[in-house]
């Protein structure tokens, strides 16, 4: 019996040391900064080290037009008849999910000319009603998840009734 738990004491040891100095043996990741990137330094070759806080790669705008507005016009047609097969509910679960997940980025990082509490409120609905879109997705309920794209939706709308340009 004491063998046994010597083992197990010994394999926890290892596993707690070993991953240490695997750990601390891997370097930071560094990337280089563009002098056109809001991220870039004063210095544009200079190499900065990825923190806690992330950067916005460029403004909110082009964030809409190249991350959320092809994901969003996607789901939307995949949505448009019931999905057929297995690949096409994989469509609306992956669409649902990724506008889901990006409304938390978006609700961190307001529009320049947005208010936070108002701007947190629409990306909260998003994020809502794009997560149980996900769910009925999984569940192949096409009239739930029709419903819910409209009600996701109705955050994109007052997003944009109150900000867009």
């Amino acid at each position: 019996m004491k063998s046994r738990y010597s083992r197990i004491f010994g394999l926890l040891f290892l596993a707690a040391f070993g991953g240490v100095s695997i750990a601390t043996s891997i370097p930071a990741r560094t990337v280089e900064a563009e002098s056109n990137s809001p991220a870039a330094s004063e210095e544009s070759s200079a190499a900065f080290v990825f923190q806690d806080e992330f950067e916005p790669v460029d403004n909110m705008h082009h964030f809409m037009e190249y991350v959320y507005e092809p994901v969003y016009k996607e789901l939307k047609e995949s949505l448009k008849l019931e999905p057929a097969d297995k690949k096409a509910w994989a469509k609306v679960k992956s669409g649902s999910m990724i506008l889901a997940e990006a409304s938390s980025l978006l609700a961190k990082r307001p529009s320049e000319k947005a208010d936070g509490k108002k701007w947190s409120e629409f990306s909260a609905i998003v994020n809502l009603n794009g997560a149980k879109l996900f769910h009925a997705a999984r569940a192949k309920d096409y009239g739930k998840a029709q419903s819910l794209f409209k009600e996701m939706s109705t955050g994109c709308a007052k997003c944009h009734e109150a900000y867009k340009k």
